[in-house]
Parts: C-alpha cells; sequence; structure tokens
C-alpha cells in the first residue's frame, strides 16, 4: 500500500453517497486547501469490505474512473479520504 499526502482536503458538511456529490466536494474542497489523504490500494474491493466490516461508514462505493477505481471516507475530524485502485 502506498500513502500520498494530497492538498485537496474536505469541508465538514454532509455529504451525499453519489458520485456526482463526491466530485462537488473535491471541486470544493481543493479550493479551500485543506489537507487530506490519498492512498492507493492493490485490491479496492478487498479494502472496502475488511474497512466496512470494521465500522468504516464510507460516502461511496467503489468507483469506476476508467484508468482508476476509487471510493471516499472521511476520517474522524471530517478530513476527505481518497481511496483508488490504479488499473495500469
Amino acid at each position: 500500500m502506498i500513502l500520498a499526502p494530497w492538498a485537496g482536503g474536505a469541508s465538514r458538511r454532509p455529504v451525499a453517497k453519489r458520485a456526482d456529490a463526491i466530485a462537488g466536494a473535491a471541486a470544493h474542497t481543493r479550493a479551500q486547501s485543506v489537507t487530506g489523504l490519498n492512498i492507493r490500494v492493490a485490491d479496492i474491493a478487498a479494502v472496502y469490505a475488511d474497512w466496512s466490516a470494521k465500522g468504516a461508514q464510507f460516502l461511496t462505493e467503489p468507483i469506476d474512473r476508467g484508468p482508476e477505481i476509487r471510493c471516499y471516507l472521511r476520517d474522524p475530524d471530517g478530513h476527505l479520504i481518497e481511496v483508488g485502485q490504479s488499473r495500469g
């Protein structure tokens, strides 16, 4: 697993579980320059299932974005975390 910090960040407002809401939240958070976290994994389906079983509340299920599959959640302080799997 590779951890890579990014300067996208997140607002503390609730986000719906729809992909378009996430896209809007990502655009909103980039404008705010709050720190977030981007995590790359080898098997996103396994990570999603494992973390969900351990109590993580994802904002989205894994979303196919072409070259990547991504899902999103927030840490206890409200920072956006992007989990992604590269197809390349």
